[in-house]
């Protein structure tokens, strides 16, 4: 919940001009993102770590690339990796999080 709190945070900061408030905690963008880039995935740290693909995240009227990281398994959960949704007013980026199996 914290890193989903953060990436609001920052991506209202940089979205004045060209993205619409919707609700609370729900931002719109009007720019279409980029395509999700290509990593090499680093060498796993964890015992059947998790892979979080990196993301484009929207920052001062443009998309930032974020580099993609491990993190550790929660037993009994899955990872749903964040992605960006169109809707009629634009883009909304739902983030990743963990889902009970």
């Amino acid at each position: 919940m914290k890193k989903f709190r953060a990436l609001v945070a920052v991506l209202a900061m940089g979205m004045f001009f060209t993205a619409v408030p919707v609700k609370a905690g729900v931002i719109i963008v009007k720019k279409k993102p980029p395509v999700v880039k290509v990593e090499t995935r680093s060498k796993n740290p964890y015992r059947n770590g998790i892979w979080v693909p990196g993301r484009w995240v929207y920052r001062n009227g443009d998309f930032k690339w974020t580099r993609g990281s491990w993190v550790k398994p929660r037993k009994g959960f899955v990872y749903v990796p964040g992605h960006w949704v169109k809707r009629p007013k634009g883009y909304i980026w739902v983030s990743g999080h963990w889902k009970r199996k």
